[in-house]
């Protein structure tokens, strides 16, 4: 028997079919029908079968396998009949996938960089946003109207599942067990006479803020800036409670100016006391109180 010198007497010395795997160069031009093969698969095999068969994705192991770059010079580099759906394309145009309907599922378009995902997006990481888009939507803000500048618009267009669903464009849910505090969402602008943290408009309300604690209030508002304005209201108020308000100095009661320290005078006071009151021709007027459902009056005069 022949000594064996090398690999290629080994190969030759072997059962058929005889073959010898030899690297491919680290790129080459694919222009149309190709003959040979990759990893023992015939090239134009890959082409139009392999990375779209319903059976698995083998392009992967052979690209990876030999090193081997593919260079596109057609529109489409893998391309499948409508009966092998799910599939992913791949062309100079970017990437995208179809379902068993011919559905498009997602989308990666080359020119641009624009995204489109059919089913959920799942990350165990951050996501950051730093487009510059305009919106055809407009705010109020101090009385004057302003189109909305976004970096990222989150749109909830179709209708709920139920009528007792509430739809909501974000949700933010925060559920840390080790935190101090747990917010779902946060809302910063910068520290200027321009900023504001969260914006809210709606047809029923524009924020709604609530708590399932007894001890803490559905809506917190704080001014870090000492002497400055924590709550400001623009418009009516109404309180559905009639709990008393701890230290709420108000600068009217009942639409009556009330002032403090009126200080000590030397007029003397004459007190029309046969002037009942309701009448307008004394130089004393009353001031009215209901105490338990009974109404009280009290004689004042002007300073």
């Amino acid at each position: 028997m022949a000594t064996v010198v090398n690999d290629r007497d080994v190969i030759l010395q072997a059962a058929s079919p005889r073959l010898e795997r030899v690297r491919m160069p680290t790129s080459f031009d694919v222009a149309g029908d190709l003959s040979g093969t990759l990893l023992e698969i015939p090239v134009q095999t890959v082409l139009d079968d392999v990375a779209y068969a319903t059976s698995g994705d083998a392009t992967i192991d052979i690209l990876e396998a030999s090193g081997t770059t593919i260079v596109v010079t057609s529109s489409t580099l893998f391309s499948t009949s409508a009966s092998a759906y799910p599939s992913v394309f791949i062309g100079a145009g970017g990437i995208f996938s179809k379902n068993a309907s011919n559905v498009t599922t997602f989308s990666l378009t080359g020119a641009t960089g624009a995204a489109y995902f059919a089913g959920d997006v799942v990350t165990g990481g951050d996501v950051k946003v730093s487009g510059n888009n305009t919106s055809s939507i407009s705010i109020t803000v101090a009385g004057s109207s302003y189109q909305i500048d976004y970096s990222a618009y989150m749109e909830a267009a179709t209708n709920a599942s139920s009528g007792t669903k509430c739809r909501v464009g974000v949700l933010g849910v925060s559920t840390a067990s080790t935190s101090q505090y747990n917010v779902g969402v946060v809302g910063q602008a910068p520290s200027t006479s321009k900023g504001i943290g969260v914006f809210g408009e709606g047809g029923a309300f524009g924020v709604i803020g609530s708590c399932t604690d007894t001890n803490n209030p559905g809506v917190y508002a704080n001014n870090v800036n000492s002497g400055g304005l924590a709550l400001k209201v623009n418009g009516k108020m109404e309180i559905t409670d009639s709990t008393k308000v701890t230290n709420l100095n108000a600068e009217k009661w009942n639409g009556h100016t009330v002032a403090a320290n009126v200080g000590t005078g030397s007029t003397t006071v004459t007190q029309d006391l046969t002037n009942k009151p309701g009448a307008s021709t004394s130089n004393n007027t009353w001031l009215e109180i209901k105490v338990n459902g009974n109404d009280y009056v009290f004689p004042v005069w002007a300073k």
